[in-house]
């Protein structure tokens, strides 16, 4: 449905669409019929392609622009559940997108930062650790391959913008999500993070978050001027204010142990 000035157009784009199996060498189905193109697939394929291939990409940006109510409908509708139809084995996908991460921070392109990105770099140390016997220069080649082992063991999902989640469907796992915590979830039902409730706050800290780095300083540093802030508002109660100076203090030590935490060196071993 398109607007122009008061006027309403309503266009219907699959009909058009059939019209590619004439102008391309579309190969045919698995039963020898034609593929038959729809506006949705298109929508879909741009969200998947959006969500996995972006290192920086937005679950709630997204969710926006394809007007869903919750990223958590977003979330289903980029995994391999509901869009296995079109892209064949996106556990394929997810997989190399893990792969790239980890590679980038085992050839020490980025540093992984939050309790989540600290399991993930003593994964990755500890495969390094057993190359080391066997070869005198690690490479960025080499990198990759410990990065590829790695994987195995390792889920990153690109939950925000601005962090990762590398929470799994283990009971340990959503036992310790602080997005099921402040929703209230019982443990006991507890089957996947909830993204909608993932902010800022709720995330830091946790121990399925990881962040890259530099963008966890900046992130952090704001969380903590605006809990600055709010402490010092009079109108608020004194227990209130008192919260978000326990919440700036709380985050500022994080700060201080993010800081600490430095990229993984590859080189040279002996």
């Amino acid at each position: 449905v398109y607007h122009l000035g008061n006027r309403r157009f309503i266009y219907n784009w699959d009909p058009s669409l059939l019209l590619l199996i004439e102008c391309f060498p579309i190969p045919l189905t698995i039963d020898g019929t034609p593929w038959h193109f729809s506006a949705h697939q298109f929508r879909r394929f741009y969200a998947i392609c959006y969500y996995w291939r972006y290192m920086y990409g937005d679950l709630a940006a997204l969710s926006y622009h394809l007007r869903h109510f919750n990223p958590n409908m977003t979330l289903t509708y980029v995994t391999e559940a509901v869009a296995g139809d079109i892209l064949g084995n996106l556990s394929d996908e997810r997989r190399r997108f893990v792969v790239h991460v980890l590679t980038s921070a085992a050839r020490g392109d980025i540093t992984l930062t939050g309790l989540g990105g600290e399991r993930v770099n003593r994964a990755l140390q500890r495969q390094m650790e057993k190359l080391s016997a066997q070869v005198d220069i690690i490479t960025p080649e080499i990198a990759s391959t410990v990065a590829e082992t790695a994987a195995r063991s390792v889920s990153i999902e690109p939950a925000k913008r601005e962090n990762f989640c590398t929470c799994t469907t283990t009971a340990t796992d959503l036992a310790q999500a602080k997005c099921l915590e402040v929703t209230g979830v019982p443990l006991d039902q507890r089957s996947s993070p909830d993204y909608s409730a993932a902010t800022r706050s709720v995330c830091a800290g946790c121990p399925n978050e990881l962040m890259i780095k530099h963008l966890h300083h900046l992130l952090l540093q704001q969380e903590i001027d605006a809990n600055r802030r709010m402490a010092l508002i009079s109108a608020l109660s004194s227990t209130r204010r008192a919260e978000y100076l326990a919440e700036a203090e709380r985050l500022e030590a994080l700060f201080v142990r993010v800081n600490e935490i430095q990229p993984l060196a590859f080189g040279s071993n002996r």
